[in-house]
């Protein structure tokens, strides 16, 4: 039992003066699915500004706690100079698979009068990104960013609210959302370059770095990307031909590849 808790004490001491409030939350989620309670947590956040950010109990949620509130979390590196200049001047960032917005709201919270462009399928996930947007100038999409105009289907995921993937539906079969191309929001949005474009979209990337990829690419600045070849093989290998035939250079943070030219 000793051990046992010893371990378990080291274990949060990995994550220094945040462990207290993993911890809080953790209990506050106990509680709530006890009770079986599905009030919305509120939390603070340095990184997500003064506006509350909101996650939902007993979901996987609390994992993206670790990218707001830890040192060194997943998107860090965008309080790098380079990367901070970047935003700060940026006009346009695109947030493909943008969950329940935390991406978004950090750089959002660096420079507020970015056009942010938030893309996500998912329907309880779009209505935190909504709840987590609202007090900041963002379009909220509500569909899937894929290589071409169709129909996909959500497929439910083991990994929880964070690994939704989507398949394209053959026509006249059932489907939960459209899809949408990046070279489709160049035309709707009248967007002449991209600053940064994130993406975290379980697998579509193999689809999306086609051919047509070509064009969006080349008025691009930096991709944020993370791989998904367990979910759709040869992802990184979609992504690494097209960028690599492009000039792209890219350095690796977490599980993201963050490329360049």
């Amino acid at each position: 039992m000793i051990k046992k808790i010893k371990k378990i004490i080291n274990y949060f001491k990995c994550f220094g003066s945040s462990a207290f409030k993993i911890i809080k939350y953790i209990i506050i989620q106990k509680i709530h699915k006890r009770n079986n309670i599905k009030k919305i947590i509120k939390i603070k956040s340095k990184k997500t500004g003064i506006n509350p950010f909101y996650i939902r109990p007993y979901t996987t949620d609390l994992i993206i706690l670790k990218r707001i509130l830890f040192k060194n979390g997943e998107y860090d590196f965008i309080y790098d100079k380079e990367y901070l200049s970047v935003i700060k001047k940026a006009k346009v960032i695109i947030d493909a698979g943008a969950n329940i917005g935390v991406f978004s709201r950090m750089v959002l919270e660096i420079n507020n009068n970015l056009n942010v462009i938030a893309i996500e399928p998912e329907d309880n996930n779009f209505d935190m990104l909504i709840k987590n947007t609202s007090n900041y100038k963002a379009n909220l999409i509500k569909k899937g960013l894929f290589n071409e105009k169709c129909n996909l289907k959500i497929n439910e995921s083991p990994s929880g609210e964070w690994g939704f993937t989507v398949t394209k539906t053959k026509k006249g079969e059932k489907f939960d959302v459209e899809a949408i191309s990046v070279n489709d929001l160049l035309k709707d949005y009248n967007i002449k370059e991209i600053d940064i474009l994130k993406m975290d979209i379980e697998g579509s990337e193999y689809y999306v770095f086609d051919d047509s990829a070509n064009s969006w690419l080349e008025k691009t600045k930096i991709i944020i990307i993370e791989m998904h070849d367990r979910k759709v093989p040869w992802c990184t290998l979609s992504v690494m031909s097209k960028m690599k035939e492009l000039g792209f250079k890219y350095r690796i943070f977490c599980e993201n590849y963050v490329f360049y030219k």
